[in-house]
This record gives structure tokens, C-alpha cells and sequence, in this order.
């Protein structure tokens, strides 16, 4: 199942209110079907580890997380370490601004440096988020693609 999770972000609601009217809901569907959970939110200060870890106590499998926020890399890294098995979804990990404003390259090295931090240690997926900005050039859209065929292959090198 995914779910689109806005309330899940400081900006919009204490955790407490989201679990209240979200969280117990999304807990509820996938415990009586059986599903198990991707979680994409794009807010600006998502509870990631709260609302992982509140799924987990009901019993529920999240095997995804795709957001672009918190853009810091570091962030992701220490993700990885304690959720191993969630699968991490997505470009924007610090790749926002290049996209908009950066050349190909600077997309480019990014993405490099994403696939070689995160990749490496498995479950990670390059894709794209919610939407692209209109003012994204096409050859920095191509560069995300290239930087996968250049650096996402198997076995992943960490540099």
C-alpha cells in the first residue's frame, strides 16, 4: 500500500494528532489486509523514525520511504544504518537545487554521490518524487539517467 502521509510533518500536525487521524487508519488497513507499507512524504520535516517505528509496533511491514525531505545525505546515511530493510526511494536527496539551478553535471555528481553512499549498502532506488518544476532543464532530467547507467551498476564501488 502507499500512503502519502502530510500530516506526518512538524509543520502540520504534533506526531500525536497525525497518529491520531492517520496513523491509527493507515494501521488498521494494512494489519486487516494484510499489506505492506510504502511511505512517501514530501513535507518539509517529515517524522520519518516516529512514524516507522509506531507502524512497527502495530505490527505493520513498511518496506519503503520516498521523500525528499530532510535534503542532508548524512541524514539518509544514518537512516540505512537502523532501518536496513526499508528501501530508499528517490532523487531528491539533496538533488533539489541542482536540478533546478545546477548544470548536468553538478545533477550528475549528486546522483553519483548519492548511489555511492546509500546504494552500496542496498535498497536504494533512484526515481523521481511527486513532480519535476517547470523550470527543470531536460539535459539535467537526462543526467539523472546517465548518472544511474555510469555508477549504478553491480557491483557498487564505494569511493
Amino acid at each position: 500500500m502507499l500512503n502519502v502521509q502530510y500530516g506526518f510533518n512538524v509543520h502540520m500536525l504534533s506526531f500525536e494528532d497525525a497518529w491520531k487521524f492517520e496513523g491509527q487508519f493507515v494501521a488498521r488497513f494494512c494489519k486487516k489486509t494484510g499489506l505492506p507499507l510504502y511511505i512517501h512524504n514530501c513535507g518539509f520535516r517529515p517524522y520519518w523514525e516516529e512514524t516507522i517505528d509506531g507502524l512497527r509496533q502495530e505490527g505493520v511491514t513498511v518496506f519503503g520511504a520516498n521523500g525528499c525531505f530532510p535534503p542532508d545525505l548524512d541524514y539518509w546515511v544514518n537512516f540505512r544504518k537502523k532501518y536496513s530493510h526499508i528501501h530508499i526511494m528517490g532523487t531528491a536527496i539533496g538533488v533539489n537545487a541542482e536540478m533546478e539551478h545546477g548544470t548536468a553535471e553538478d545533477v550528475a555528481n549528486r546522483i553519483k554521490e548519492n548511489i555511492m553512499k546509500l546504494a552500496a549498502l542496498k535498497r536504494f532506488i533512484v526515481c523521481p518524487l511527486c513532480c519535476m518544476p517547470w523550470r527543470v532543464l531536460l539535459s539535467n532530467m537526462r543526467a539523472v539517467l546517465e548518472a544511474v547507467e555510469k555508477y549504478g551498476r553491480y557491483p557498487i564501488k564505494v569511493l
